[in-house]
């Protein structure tokens, strides 16, 4: 059914600049325990039922491609309008086992229930290969360094930075996102990833106060899109909260 479903999503991102964007969904099944079997524990550690991970494509505004950086052409006529949802491109059902489970830091990438974010990554380039581009958009969940590091060459990520990641000696990245150049490798990633990633910064700070009860907005994201004027850093924004 998926793959099914992922194809025709494929046809209608032909030539068109497409958002990917995923996230994670708790289906919890307690006001059905006494019918259910054999379903792990959810987010609360006590009630049973499963988590699905989907990607959505959505179709990024023509004329919203960063300089230099942007496919030539007119807006790919197609059934979805510009900026709607183009289909679903993939999605994992994720079953959290019960009994003890070793430390996530024990663990490599691809035992982590993390990679769930990699695999939408991998699924979402080879399903939208006929799409001018491809942006995946995720939350601060999707801020893992192996997914920075395994990234395929045509697909681009645009994620909320969640960790203040070391960016040198005695440098943390919230504090120097003006003036930092490279990403450096975590501890705990595996040695067989680079030691370095370049990558871009938006930093979004929400100047005007919030409505009462509401907290302003500070935004840290990160893109390997290139972001060269005070444009470019807007469309990054817009993109990301099309979430």
């Amino acid at each position: 059914m998926l793959v099914c479903v992922g194809r025709l999503t494929g046809q209608r991102a032909a030539g068109r600049d497409v958002l990917a964007i995923s996230d994670t969904s708790e289906l919890n099944f307690a006001g059905h325990a006494g019918r259910k079997q054999g379903f792990g524990k959810v987010g609360n550690g006590r009630d049973i039922g499963l988590f699905v991970h989907p990607v959505i494509a959505l179709d990024a505004p023509q004329g919203d491609a960063p300089q230099g950086d942007a496919t030539e052409g007119d807006a790919p006529e197609g059934d979805a309008p510009e900026g709607g949802v183009l289909g679903l491109v993939d999605a994992e059902m994720i079953h959290r086992p019960t009994g003890p489970v070793a430390h996530r830091r024990s663990r490599n990438a691809e035992e982590k229930e993390s990679r769930r974010w990699l695999r939408g990554m991998e699924s979402a380039g080879p399903t939208l290969a006929a799409a001018s581009r491809i942006t995946m958009v995720e939350d601060r969940e999707g801020d893992i360094y192996d997914q920075f590091a395994r990234r395929p060459e045509a697909v681009h990520l645009l994620v909320h930075a969640a960790r203040d990641r070391s960016v040198g000696p005695g440098l943390k990245l919230f504090a120097t996102a003006a003036g930092w150049a490279e990403l450096s490798r975590p501890a705990s990633a595996a040695r067989c990833l680079p030691a370095r990633l370049r990558l871009r910064v938006v930093d979004v700070r929400e100047v005007d106060a919030p409505p009462a009860g509401q907290q302003a907005v500070p935004w840290c994201l990160l893109t390997t899109h290139a972001v060269e004027t005070p444009a470019d850093a807007r469309r990054m924004v817009a993109w990301y909260r099309r979430r």
